[in-house]
């Protein structure tokens, strides 16, 4: 199959042309990490300053509204997700913060690159905290060895949006945009595999839902990469058959010369 992307799924819609996909949500505070640790699935209390991970916001039926890096600096911690769901994650956590000294702030003035991976980076077998990178483009989080996000002041030499959401799809890391929020639980996604929900940490909103399908095992539907004879691509969330047959939900997606790669989620063949 070619590698040229022709076309991306009509995943991510921004109002400023020249925004990045991409953005930040900034806890700021005292209380940030105690705040977060009853909204995610992953330990933030436990991440060590100048370390990220992977986390899931879930609702109280454990449906995710949102898939999250968090890094945690000195000032508290840095959510970065799809720059389109930014503000509706900001209203969503606003009401759960009552007296806790936290403030949330859209990080307009903070640009996030996606740029190519250095051929070394953490995979889905890794360590649920990675180390933060520090570089000239500022703090580098390394997701894959073809894919890093550069957090800083300037933009950095980055992939386009098509070549960064195929990489995203080569590795099988999805992501979560308006179109498809609260359409899956945290164990459909791969977050588990991802290391993204921690088992030992306290309660948190939709935890006994993700609990009881970790321990019961009744996960019936999985992420799953697919090759697709070309044709439309398809909206995040939007219900289509596989040419197998089975029912399926399409994530994101690029369209290839010789036909579409997508991550979706569907039951096991069989």
């Amino acid at each position: 199959m070619s590698s040229k992307v022709l076309q991306t799924s009509p995943a991510f819609l921004v109002q400023d042309k020249a925004a990045s996909p991409m953005g930040v949500l900034r806890l700021v505070g005292p209380d940030a990490a105690r705040f977060l640790q009853g909204q995610v699935t992953q330990d933030v209390v436990a991440l060590p300053s100048g370390q990220w991970a992977r986390a899931a916001l879930c609702t109280a039926q454990g449906r995710v509204l949102a898939l999250l890096k968090v890094v945690a600096v000195p000032e508290g911690l840095w959510l970065v997700l799809p720059a389109e769901r930014i503000a509706a994650l900001r209203e969503h956590l606003q009401r759960f913060v009552l007296r806790a000294k936290v403030k949330l702030i859209a990080a307009d003035s903070l640009v996030v690159s996606m740029c190519a991976g250095s051929g070394q980076g953490p995979t889905e077998a890794g360590q649920a905290f990675q180390p933060v990178v520090r570089a000239a483009e500022g703090l580098v989080l390394p997701l894959s060895a073809t894919r890093q996000l550069c957090l800083s002041g300037d933009a950095a030499a980055e992939l386009a949006w098509p070549e960064w959401l195929a990489a995203c799809v080569a590795d099988g890391e999805p992501e979560v945009f308006n179109a498809s929020a609260e359409s899956w639980t945290p164990h459909m996604l791969a977050q588990d595999q991802w290391q993204a929900i921690s088992l030992t940490k306290g309660c948190y909103t939709g935890q006994e839902i993700v609990a009881r399908t970790h321990y019961l095992g009744k996960n019936k539907r999985r992420l799953e990469r697919v090759e697709l004879p070309a044709g439309a691509l398809l909206a995040p969330g939007e219900p289509f058959d596989l040419p197998d047959g089975r029912r399926a939900e399409w994530v994101q997606g690029v369209a290839r010369e010789a036909g579409n790669e997508a991550l979706v989620v569907t039951a096991s063949p069989g």
